[in-house]
């Protein structure tokens, strides 16, 4: 199974691997005390293809699971083994890159997301190859917390992560919306406080004046972050460029990433009616548009589906001309949410239409405007 780091993991630490091998077959066979016969051979071939199979992209599961029937009637047992085993190869490769390998740090995380794929993967359910291949796409590390297999979790601390990049000189991305344009800048890491897990990095004024507006700060994964990092912010020093944060967490998906087109909120309240065909309507407020589509904030719920197709009718003020804009907007539902007590109605923009274009020159001008107003705050 393919999985972020893989190719640096094989070009890089093959050797480091290499000589943990006997380590690892070692320590298999130490916790067999107390079990039942296994023959010594066949449990032996068993834990030279686990080895061999940890960085591989096609995992011979069929192989694999034949070899553990052929060892053990306990199957549980077979799960702690392997998983056990493979926790002490992750600690033992640490210590070897830590002590000879400080510019491989940040391998350190990728070996950890491989044992955590192999054993999510090979103790899965037998599924068709359809269910299978989404089992597959789940279980990539770096799109998860965690993984857990038959009691043990394998995860990858943010402070430690950071910590390794730090340590290859490697800095970071952040993305955070401002009024609804993306506002993305590299991050230096400055200083890492491991009593009180908080981070000081150096960044653009404009991504730290993003942040406050969103209150929260956002780490884009790339190749050496696993995942997407959400944060609080707890201190912003202004004349260093410089901003605290601590409370990491991963998220999964940032939908800021997933929009083709910003939406921008609007300079002035505008108030929207969103109908269907059968004529059921509700009145809100636009939140936010663009040429991709609208979002809604109403608090009435009119029970709407989700693809339905709906028709959103408002007036659109131009930023710098003042022109106002009557928009009739055909639009599907994507998906509506309650929060805070009111409904948020998420919408696609159907094309072709007339409007369309007068909506991407709104959004143009108001994303101008909204960058301009950026730009300002940083230079006062």
């Amino acid at each position: 199974m393919d999985f972020v780091g893989r190719n640096e993991l094989i070009t890089k630490c093959s050797s480091i691997l290499d000589d943990l091998e006997n380590g690892f077959l070692a320590y298999s066979k130490s916790l067999l005390k107390g079990y039942k016969y296994v023959d010594s051979f066949k449990f032996d071939e068993l834990m030279n293809l686990v080895f061999e199979n940890i960085t591989k992209i096609d995992y011979d599961k069929k192989a694999l699971l034949d070899s553990i029937d052929e060892c053990f009637d306990d199957k549980d047992f077979a799960k702690y083994l392997i998983c056990a085993s493979l926790l002490n190869l992750i600690n033992e490769f640490n210590k070897k890159i830590t002590t000879n390998y400080s510019n491989l740090m940040h391998c350190q995380y990728y070996f950890s997301y491989a044992c955590a794929s192999f054993v999510n993967f090979i103790f899965s359910s037998n599924l068709d190859s359809t269910a299978q291949e989404q089992t597959n796409q789940n279980t990539q590390i770096y799109n998860q917390n965690y993984i857990q297999s038959s009691g043990f979790s394998l995860t990858g601390n943010v402070i430690d992560e950071i910590k390794a990049l730090k340590s290859a000189n490697f800095d970071l991305e952040f993305l955070n919306l401002y009024k609804g344009i993306k506002i993305k800048s590299k991050a230096q890491i400055l200083d890492i406080n491991e009593n009180s897990d908080t981070v000081l990095f150096q960044t653009d004024l404009m991504q730290i004046l993003a942040m406050k507006e969103e209150k929260n700060a956002f780490i884009v994964k790339n190749d050496h972050v696993s995942t997407n990092v959400k944060a609080d912010i707890l201190g912003v020093y202004l004349g260093s460029r410089s901003v605290l944060l601590g409370n990491f967490s991963r998220i999964g998906k940032m939908h800021a990433l997933q929009r083709a087109h910003s939406r921008v909120h609007p300079s002035i309240p505008t108030s929207v009616i969103l109908k269907n065909n059968s004529g059921i309507q509700i009145e809100g407020k636009l939140f936010d548009i663009s040429q991709g589509g609208i979002g809604v904030v109403s608090i009435q719920d009119a029970k709407f589906e989700k693809g339905d197709e709906l028709t959103a009718i408002f007036n659109l003020v131009m930023p710098d001309t003042k022109e106002e804009i009557s928009v009739n907007l055909k639009v599907n539902l994507v998906t509506s949410l309650n929060y805070n007590n009111s409904m948020r109605y998420c919408c696609q923009s159907l094309e072709p239409q007339d409007v369309i274009p007068k909506i991407v020159k709104f959004s143009k001008t108001r994303q101008a405007q909204l960058l301009e107003e950026l730009q300002n705050k940083a230079n006062f």
